[in-house]
């Protein structure tokens, strides 16, 4: 399953929307290597408020700098696959997409949701149950793990947790308020499995898991 299908899929859960909705979300979609010394240099030189830096269109700075947005009616939201420097694994998928109270307003309804990135974990491990007959693992999705703010989001990661057979994830998460300024009102950042791992992992193939 690729980037903009997760994307979807995860916005469509979040919201809760129609599959009829589906044509509305416009996923952006980038793969690369996190540079956590390179965020540091710009939180150090970074003056908010003005224009980013030109970046690279699929970047890890242009992930940094995206936003979720809604656009008439139509959600923009951004998926990230974190890639190691040294080949194309992915574990985590780490999205932004808008509250889902503020896209359910397309709507007119504004019920927030709960646990929302345990949400599309499990969505993305129903997925991989579908396509593995004897699962290795039982894997259970937390509540999720709210954070203090963006940059803090972008350097925690998944908490995967093993003992024996069972596997425990919690996905690290960050909200803005409703009533912010536009630009960044509403915000919902969320780290979740990806499906490759979910697969990896059903099938007892994935390495790493923490225990």
């Amino acid at each position: 399953m690729d980037n903009a299908r997760i994307a979807i899929l995860a916005q469509l859960t979040v919201a809760a929307l129609e599959p009829s909705r589906a044509t509305l979300v416009e996923p952006l979609c980038y793969r690369d290597a996190p540079d956590f010394e390179e965020l540091g240099r710009l939180e150090q030189s970074y003056v908010p408020g003005t224009p980013p830096p030109s970046v690279k269109a699929g970047s890890w700075l242009g992930f940094v700098f995206s936003k979720p947005s809604l656009e008439g009616d139509k959600v923009r939201v951004h998926a990230f696959e974190p890639t190691p420097a040294d080949g194309p694994r992915a574990d985590e998928l780490w999205i932004k997409l808008k509250r889902g109270e503020v896209v359910k307003q397309l709507a007119q309804e504004a019920t927030p949701v709960d646990n929302a990135a345990a949400l599309v974990n499990r969505a993305i491990l129903a997925w991989a149950f579908a396509q593995v007959k004897e699962p290795a693992h039982a894997i259970v999705c937390d509540a999720d793990m709210p954070v203090a703010d963006g940059p803090t989001w972008l350097r925690t990661a998944l908490d995967i947790v093993r003992s024996g057979d069972h596997i425990s994830v919690r996905s690290p998460v960050t909200q803005t308020p409703v009533d912010a300024p536009p630009r960044f009102a509403g915000m919902h950042y969320m780290k979740v499995i990806s499906p490759s791992w979910a697969l990896r992992t059903l099938r007892g193939t994935a390495a790493g898991a923490e225990s």
